[in-house]
């Protein structure tokens, strides 16, 4: 208990030289920690910020109907339990296999045909959820191999525009809700609501399905803001004694530092217009993993960082630094669920961490090499 303490207490730093207590900002900054986490999981798992404007969209949604209203791609692999849910269930990973239902946009929302031309109109919001369990579902051969429930976009023509999708987990034998809300653009004219297992084998049982439209909470946008400037602060905080440290020695990892944070809590547009502008970067590494340009820029940022930040650091051991980077990644993609369009995505984090120790093995490397050479 002691050794942790120490560890602890030596991977934080005091907040200011003009506090003598160390320890005691150190252990403040841990429960601090501890706390926004534990509120930020139970904003993700049990607030909902948006609020219904109009009725249930789907036709018999708690299928008590049985499945009236509903269609099934394959039906010998559907059925419904005597107690109401209804079972999806693979055998074959090359298969695939959906429960749907089509709807029209344009009638179901005739007001919005109603608006005069070139009268602004709010953003369409559809909150889709579902209560469902999952067994034994494999790993797929490509990322979106999987159990899920969606959203498809589709154009005038019935072309599709996007795929939004919730995914489920390979095994969790409880009861859960799953919710998201999605944004439809202005050019989608139908949706379409799945259930489905893509060329994994396993089983999904669903107990509803819901797709309702929906408006954000007067509050909600307050609350999006405390959570995000909590976050920011603790970032702030963890970072202050590099920046100190080396603004009067090499301003870049300042910098970078920086450009990291800026870069967390962007919105999803601005995010989605910057990538944009880079060249097209796709490459499977296994099957849960795919290089993109967003994996590259995690890895590359934090590499980098993690290069300058251990190998010029003169106030701390590699290992805490390492540990210091850890947690600014934590921290942004926490800062993320309350940012517009982002989302906490702890694969992110993971590639963050490989940047960090592959930046940071690089570093120490070069400093054993350098000792060396000055001997």
């Amino acid at each position: 208990m002691a050794a942790t303490s120490s560890i602890l207490c030596s991977a934080m730093p005091p907040l200011s030289n003009a506090i003598h207590m160390p320890r005691a900002v150190t252990w403040l900054f841990w429960l601090a920690t501890l706390l926004l986490l534990g509120l930020t999981s139970l904003y993700v798992t049990s607030y909902n910020a948006y609020q219904p404007t109009d009725k249930e969209w789907l036709t018999n949604p708690d299928f008590k109907a049985g499945f009236d209203g509903w269609k099934i791609s394959n039906p010998k692999r559907v059925k419904q339990e005597a107690t109401g849910e209804v079972t999806l269930s693979l055998s074959e990973p090359k298969k695939y296999l959906a429960l749907y239902q089509r709807l029209n946009i344009d009638s179901r929302l005739p007001k919005y045909q109603a608006k005069k031309e070139g009268e602004s109109i709010e953003p369409l919001l559809l909150q889709l959820s579902g209560i469902a369990r999952t067994f034994s579902i494999g790993e797929g051969a490509k990322e979106w191999h999987e159990g899920r429930l969606s959203l498809v976009f589709y154009d005038e023509k019935g072309k599709r525009v996007s795929i939004n999708a919730i995914p489920l987990p390979r095994h969790h034998r409880d009861w859960r809700e799953y919710r998201k809300t999605f944004e439809v653009p202005s050019h989608v004219a139908s949706v379409r609501v799945n259930v489905n297992l893509s060329k994994v084998a396993g089983t999904v049982q669903i107990k509803e399905i819901h797709l309702v439209p929906v408006t954000q909470k007067a509050e909600a946008q307050f609350i999006k803001l405390l959570g995000l400037l909590a976050w920011v602060v603790m970032m702030i905080w963890l970072m202050s004694s590099y920046a100190r440290h080396f603004w009067h020695r090499s301003k870049v990892g300042v910098l970078l530092v920086a450009a990291l944070m800026v870069g967390a809590i962007v919105s999803g547009d601005v995010k989605l217009q910057l990538m944009n502008q880079l060249p097209e970067l796709v490459y499977s590494i296994t099957p849960a993993l795919t290089l993109d340009k967003d994996v590259f820029a995690h890895f590359l940022f934090f590499f980098i960082a993690a290069l300058i930040m251990v190998g010029g650091s003169r106030h701390k051991a590699w290992w805490q630094v390492v540990i210091d980077l850890v947690l600014l990644g934590l921290f942004i993609e926490c800062a993320q669920v309350f940012v517009d369009g982002r989302t906490a995505d702890f694969m992110d984090l993971w590639v963050d961490v490989v940047g960090i120790v592959v930046g940071g093995i690089v570093a120490w490397f070069w400093l054993l090499v350098r000792s060396f050479i000055r001997r």
